[in-house]
């Protein structure tokens, strides 16, 4: 007799929670992403409507309304700028594996990750010219003022380089080895291109000196010719006696 299986108690009813659970997130997730992409461009004019939300007469410019401005102004402006996209792509990774019924426990390692990451963009940002400042959020610039207080902004850039070296050793197993052979052939193609520069200095090839040696070439090219109608023998030359005899034709013939 075949055997029936059937689902347990409240296991549709859980799936189905997910399902909507995953939906919704993915749905913040994209509107998230819209207003972060159209605060960049109208951030100025997002942030003169902050003030007058409930006003109807005032309108946002951002994609997504005066909602999206002050969601933009929040995550980007007074956070961690373009460090922020992380926040869309944890909701719609987040989404995504609900629907497929993966563990919850990933959501914390996600997360981590997302964090992490927003932080270190955002510090990194902050180096860039102060008219950029929108790039890196006020988090970024406050993180990295006070790394820079303390370790200075070369130790700074050190320390990024090294989570980045973290990172990557660890997701995609670039060892040190791996990256002191790179460097070490960059250096000596850099040295190679630096040599080059310099014999092309020292030993510049202009117009002039193609003349030059043009002109001596074709005075070898004279010399040679020189040299050997005097290196023929004298017996080869004939004098203009012999030579009229021996153009003489005979007038009578046999």
């Amino acid at each position: 007799m075949a055997k029936t299986t059937k689902n347990l108690p409240g296991t549709d009813g859980f799936q189905s929670k997910r399902n909507i659970l995953a939906i919704l997130i993915l749905f913040l997730g994209v509107f998230l992403g819209l207003g972060f992409i159209s605060f960049l461009f109208e951030w100025k004019y997002d942030q003169s409507t902050l003030s007058e939300f409930f006003n109807r007469s005032v309108e946002s410019k951002n994609l997504t309304g005066k909602l999206g401005a002050i969601l933009g102004d929040f995550f980007i402006f007074k956070g961690f700028g373009l460090g922020a996209f992380y926040l869309v792509y944890g909701l719609i990774y987040t989404s995504i594996s609900l629907g497929k019924l993966k563990n919850t426990s990933f959501i914390l390692r996600i997360w981590t990750k997302v964090f992490l990451n927003m932080v270190w963009l955002s510090v990194l940002l902050a180096f860039l010219p102060y008219r950029f400042a929108v790039l890196s959020g006020v988090v970024g610039v406050e993180l990295q003022a006070f790394l820079n207080l303390y370790i200075g902004s070369t130790g700074t850039l050190v320390l990024l380089g090294i989570l980045l070296w973290l990172k990557l050793s660890l997701k995609y197993k670039i060892g040190f080895n791996t990256i002191f052979v790179w460097l070490k052939s960059l250096l000596s193609k850099v040295k190679l291109s630096i040599s080059k520069i310099k014999i092309n200095q020292e030993n510049p090839v202009t117009e002039e000196t193609s003349d030059e040696l043009n002109t001596t070439v074709d005075a070898v090219n004279q010399n040679d010719v020189a040299n050997q109608v005097n290196t023929e023998s004298p017996s080869d030359v004939k004098s203009n006696f012999e030579q009229s005899v021996i153009d003489l034709k005979p007038t009578i013939s046999n």
